[in-house]
């Protein structure tokens, strides 16, 4: 499932290694390291929630609907500036963590209404979004720093986030000697065409299983 988000980037430009992909879900927040096809080294992971679910259970917490990407994403897009949110540290520091953040989401509303104060949902749309990014984007600078890197790829559901498209964008004008690819949208929630993107470099490979393997919920990269 995560070799195929990542392998999905295939269909806008062929891979270059050293390779570094981000890869960010509802399920998963990881920094991949490929210095060939099927060599998968994960740098730094979410320690607790993806980002996501954070997404997500934020948005529920605004009463926004689900999924809470796309809607925190646009919603934003028409905030500003106006609560202050946490800074995540981690003792590893490529590792990922959102629990935290989004605890403070929690305990912010929650103040909020014990004191009958009005809550813009524009603006905090806005700040969480640009703490839960900035993570992203400073553990993946760090990668980028501390790693041999051709090649950076963004992969999963969250890479269809406009302002995280924007800031990559943003990232790579730092590192003018380095790739980027952003996957198209349709490539970025779950489909067929990526899985047969990293089946078919699989195969050439000759990494097949026998016929009677059992599906694993929990295999390893």
């Amino acid at each position: 499932h995560i070799v195929g988000h990542i392998y999905g980037n295939a269909f806008v430009s062929e891979l270059e290694f050293p390779l570094l992909a981000l890869v960010v879900s509802g399920g998963h927040t990881e920094l991949v390291y490929m210095q060939d096809h099927y060599d998968f080294e994960i740098l730094g992971q979410t320690l607790d929630d993806a980002v996501g679910e954070a997404y997500d259970k934020v948005a529920r917490m605004l009463d926004l609907g689900y999924p809470g990407g796309p809607l925190i994403d646009d919603l934003a897009k028409t905030g500003e500036p106006q609560y202050q949110l946490p800074l995540v540290h981690t003792q590893h520091e490529l590792d990922f963590s959102f629990s935290g953040l989004k605890s403070a989401v929690h305990n912010l509303i929650s103040k909020l209404k014990r004191q009958n104060q009005p809550l813009n949902k524009a603006n905090l749309a806005y700040d969480f979004q640009e703490r839960a990014l900035a993570q992203l984007l400073e553990k993946t600078e760090l990668a980028l720093n501390q790693y041999d890197v051709q090649h950076l790829v963004l992969a999963g559901g969250v890479a269809a986030n406009s302002r995280l498209r924007e800031l990559f964008n943003e990232l790579i004008q730092v590192h003018p000697n380095k790739k980027l690819t952003i996957p198209p949208l349709w490539c970025t929630t779950d489909n067929a065409a990526m899985i047969g993107a990293a089946g078919y470099e699989a195969f050439k490979r000759h990494l097949i299983a026998d016929l009677d393997v059992a599906a694993q919920a929990n295999l390893k990269m």
